[in-house]
């Protein structure tokens, strides 16, 4: 794989030798393959802040239009076109992935609210605030330790070390952990979906200078209206729900990417020599990971649209993303038993930084809701 990539880079194999494991790419130079990973992965944050803010452009003009003009976002050309830069950052993640490990490209993807207080202000006409500022700093000062400290060195992946990881004691705990909270999530979202459905059917949603969909701030203005159920908005606040959509698309975010991973190591051995266990785990790994972007692309629309602040929204889904991300592999991989002890402490360390840089910038007050009601 290495001398093929070198190759496409335009070194010359023949001539320079097979590369050095450390170095991709180059005009018969290479470059360093943890400096190509990491330029990746933040290359991929800012394509897919843009992306976000992108799809989130479409829905505020769709929502502004007249009811009977309004219509899905899959017929809508600037929500595909924020589709399909979220799938390129993906592109660049996957890249990405054999290069460096994957907690590293976890600890990377915080980058990602560098770009949201830097994009996000221009696309939605957002006002930057203290707690802004601040986090982005912190968030910033935490990858970039997390970049310098966490592992640079992985296995080769099987096929059989994939299987033997999956079937470990400590990865299938921690999924039961995972699947618990999931469950947990998706209680919630039916809760909030059955409730939006009646007030649509009671006509309060959906009509003209009516919200589309449940806004969670324009609920808690107007509690008369809505009525019995979301005991939770009321108790919790407007952000409850948002978060609880938002981190639910972060936590399948994270775990895509460990599933992405997986798939393309059973790829370069279906390649190298087809068996059928690692076709028949090519299948399920590949399935996973494009059950778990599916859901993290509609989710996060989905929060976005039930609370219209990108800076509060953004946040709350890459922490959950970079938890998840960090978790899997750490846990999945084993990366923890390649890093010494100091820089295995620092690393999580910077974690923790840049997680408390991510709760800076979610201290953002919500935005009054648009819609009034006396329009109702």
């Amino acid at each position: 794989k290495l001398q093929f990539l070198y190759f496409i880079g335009g070194g010359d194999i023949t001539k320079d030798g097979p590369p050095k494991p450390h170095m991709v790419l180059g005009a018969g130079y290479g470059i360093p393959r943890e400096v190509l990973g990491d330029t990746l992965v933040v290359s991929a944050c800012f394509m897919s802040c843009i992306g976000v803010n992108v799809q989130k452009r479409a829905h505020t003009l769709n929502e502004a239009q007249p009811v009977e003009k309004r219509r899905a976002m899959m017929w809508n050309v600037r929500w595909w076109c924020g589709v399909l830069l979220m799938a390129g950052a993906s592109v660049m993640d996957l890249i990405a992935l054999p290069l460096i490990p994957l907690s590293r490209v976890a600890a990377l993807g915080s980058t990602t609210l560098v770009a949201n207080v830097l994009v996000t202000p221009w696309f939605q006409n957002e006002s930057l605030t203290r707690h802004d500022v601040i986090g982005c700093l912190v968030t910033l000062l935490g990858s970039s330790t997390a970049c310098f400290y966490g592992t640079y060195h992985q296995p080769e992946l099987t096929t059989e070390l994939i299987i033997e990881l999956t079937v470990n004691m400590r990865f299938l705990m921690y999924m039961s952990l995972v699947s618990c909270v999931l469950v947990t999530c998706v209680c919630l979202i039916v809760e909030f979906r059955w409730k939006e459905a009646n007030l649509k059917k009671e006509g309060i949603l959906g009509g003209t200078n009516q919200p589309e969909v449940l806004e969670c701030v324009w609920a808690s203005e107007h509690p008369e209206l809505i009525g019995g159920g979301l005991p939770s908005l009321f108790r919790w606040g407007p952000q409850f729900y948002p978060t609880v959509h938002a981190g639910f698309a972060g936590i399948l975010g994270g775990h895509s990417i460990m599933f992405a991973k997986a798939a393309m190591a059973v790829l370069y051995s279906v390649v190298a020599a087809p068996v059928p266990t690692s076709a028949a785990l090519l299948f399920v790994t590949s399935i996973a990971a494009t059950i778990c972007v599916w859901c993290q692309v509609y989710y996060l629309n989905r929060s976005l649209q039930i609370y219209k602040d990108v800076l509060f929204v953004l946040p709350v889904y890459q922490s959950f993303w970079v938890v998840s991300g960090v978790a899997s592999g750490l846990i999945f991989y084993r990366e923890y038993t390649r890093m010494p002890p100091p820089d295995l402490a620092m690393f999580l360390a910077a974690v923790v930084v840049t997680l408390s840089g991510l709760v800076i910038l979610g201290l953002r007050k919500p935005l009054p809701s648009k819609h009034s009601k006396d329009i109702l």
